[in-house]
């Protein structure tokens, strides 16, 4: 999957002035630094954690050893933990907004949405920037081109852990089941504690996007089918998820 250096470095030269200007931008601070991690995992397998109420009472440090990329506001699991995990991945600009502090504390690979957080966001050399771009119906193995979102979080983070080369992915904490009222995508406000997630307080009294179920499901096939074509297995370890696109793994077996 990997493409080498050197040719990469010709398309940015070759396509620079093309590029608007906040993509030229991306693409001289950021592109080549993501580069980094191309390829890096390969044949490995690894974890992708979401942040629904299954996780409720989870020991986390079962995980530990294990290649972990964590989403969203996970990051409030560690206060009862001392587990961390392995990369962080965060796209939305409601939760990177409330989250900016625990962000720039984190010492471990975040991937931030450039599009919602490169203009004003400290540099810290642990933060790497990827950009929106695609069909919400796209699969894109090298995000440094770009990364479709898919309308979920969790699809970047199979993106990501295609491109690293990741053979197998186990999902845990990806409920797909939440209570709401509006439409898909609309902005709402959590009127007290938030019963959609892990911790009361993720969503409390703030800003949040109604989830997208039909669109996130429509993205999650086509992971399952570039996966799978590509010799690849995502498997769905969340006990009681609703999601029944990914072959589902009994949590203890996967661990």
């Amino acid at each position: 999957m990997n493409i080498p250096i050197n040719k990469f470095k010709r398309y940015l030269k070759n396509n620079i002035n093309k590029f608007s200007f906040h993509e030229r931008r991306w693409s001289i601070r950021e592109r080549l630094r993501l580069l980094k991690f191309d390829n890096t995992c390969r044949d490995e397998e690894c974890v992708i954690l979401g942040n629904g109420p299954s996780l409720h009472g989870f020991d986390f440090n079962r995980l530990k050893g294990k290649k972990v990329f964590a989403l969203n506001k996970f990051y409030l699991a560690y206060e009862n933990t001392d587990f961390r995990a392995s990369y962080h991945v965060i796209v939305n600009r409601f939760v990177i907004e409330q989250s900016k502090d625990f962000i720039l504390n984190l010492n471990y690979p975040v991937f931030l949405s450039y599009d919602n957080a490169g203009g004003w966001l400290p540099k810290k050399k642990n933060i790497y920037y990827i950009r929106r771009g695609g069909f919400y119906l796209d699969f894109q193995p090298h995000p440094y081109f770009y990364t479709c979102e898919g309308y979920t979080v969790t699809y970047v983070a199979l993106q990501l852990a295609y491109w690293m080369g990741f053979k197998t992915v186990y999902l845990l904490g990806v409920d797909h089941n939440f209570i709401y009222e509006g439409k898909p995508n609309e902005e709402m406000i959590m009127n007290g504690d938030d019963i959609n997630h892990f911790h009361p307080g993720y969503f409390k009294n703030q800003k949040w996007q109604n989830p997208d179920l039909e669109a996130s499901e429509a993205a999650y096939s086509l992971a399952n089918f570039i996966y799978t074509r590509g010799g690849r297995r995502i498997y769905n370890a969340t006990e009681g998820t609703k999601l029944d696109i990914f072959p589902k793994i009994d949590i203890e077996t996967f661990l």
